[in-house]
Formats: C-alpha cells, sequence, structure tokens
C-alpha cells in the first residue's frame, strides 16, 4: 500500500510538472510573436484574414516583403504599426517598370524584417477604387511616385522620380530603424 501510494503521487507530480512546463512553453512563444515581427512568409495567399504579425500578409508577393496593394494587407500593415513603402505604379509607364525592377531588387536585398511594401496602381486600367482613395490620401498626382511610412504611419520620404537601389535602400533602412 506505502509503494502505491509513492508511486500515485510521482506520477501526479510528474503530471504537472509536464503541464506546467507546458503552459510555461506556450505563453513563451506567444509572447515572442507579440514582440518580434520576422518578416512574411514566403506563403503569401489571398485570404481577406492578414496579420502581418505573424510574417502574413495575404496579397499576391512581387519581392520578399513587397506586394500587389489590397486595402486589407495595407490597413493590417498599419495596423500593426510596421514601416510601409508605397510605389504608385501604372503599368503603361516605362519608367514606373525600370523602377520596379530596382524596387524589387531593393525588397529582395533587405531581408525578413524589413518595411512591408506595396505597388499600388495609378491612373491605369488596373487601378481599384481602394488604390483611387489610397492615391488622394497622399495627393499623389503622378505615377512613379514614392511614399514611405514609419511605424506610427507618418510619411518619411516621398520620391517623385526614380531612384536607384542605394537611395532606395538607404531610405527603407533609415525608416525601418525608427521602430
Amino acid at each position: 500500500n506505502s509503494g502505491q501510494a509513492k508511486i500515485g503521487l510521482l506520477l501526479i507530480a510528474l503530471v504537472f510538472v509536464v503541464l506546467a512546463i507546458f503552459a510555461f512553453t506556450k505563453k513563451a512563444d506567444n509572447d515572442k510573436k507579440k514582440d518580434n515581427f520576422t518578416g512574411v512568409s514566403n506563403t503569401a495567399t489571398n485570404s481577406s484574414q492578414t496579420n502581418p504579425e505573424n510574417g502574413d500578409i495575404k496579397s499576391e508577393k512581387l519581392a520578399n516583403n513587397y506586394f500587389i496593394f489590397k486595402k486589407e494587407s495595407y490597413e493590417s500593415t498599419i495596423t500593426y504599426k510596421l514601416p510601409v513603402f508605397l510605389f504608385f505604379y501604372n503599368n503603361a509607364c516605362s519608367e514606373c517598370e525600370k523602377q520596379e525592377s530596382v524596387t524589387i531588387e531593393t525588397f529582395n536585398n533587405l531581408g525578413k524584417n524589413s518595411v512591408i511594401g506595396f505597388r499600388v496602381n495609378y491612373a491605369d486600367n488596373d487601378t481599384s477604387q481602394d488604390e483611387k482613395d489610397l492615391a488622394k490620401k497622399f495627393g499623389i498626382k503622378d505615377d512613379l511616385v514614392m511614399v514611405i511610412l514609419d511605424n506610427n504611419g507618418q510619411q518619411q520620404h516621398t520620391f517623385t522620380s526614380r531612384v536607384n537601389k542605394e537611395t532606395l535602400s538607404a531610405a527603407l533602412n533609415k525608416v525601418n530603424t525608427i521602430r
């Protein structure tokens, strides 16, 4: 009887220790997710549920952390207080195409934990009402305009012509260090 009681107590203690370890590990993982945005997953999709805090942007991916604009993804990025790059792009603009190549190369070289970028159609046959509204919000009057917002949604940089990858990288890295 005494031996069976000791075994029973040991089993109860063991179950308690395992549950405590599990609970502690789960809380640590949740805290880590809240504090550390680790970039965008390689499996971005077109679902309407966007959570950039978990590295998840639901939009068509053009490069590392650079996507085709979707209002829900943009708003979620702003809600989670992440720096944002907006490229107001016209699909009939040859200078926009040249800048797009530089932008893609720049974003692919930034690393996972960086600014979230969106290509926003402007005054072309692919421009949505959401894109028109965003352009109006930022006072965009022409294509080939790039706007960089800090983690509080405040405009930090605006480029109104093509820039090289060094200039773009420096501006993106600067706003990225503010957060």
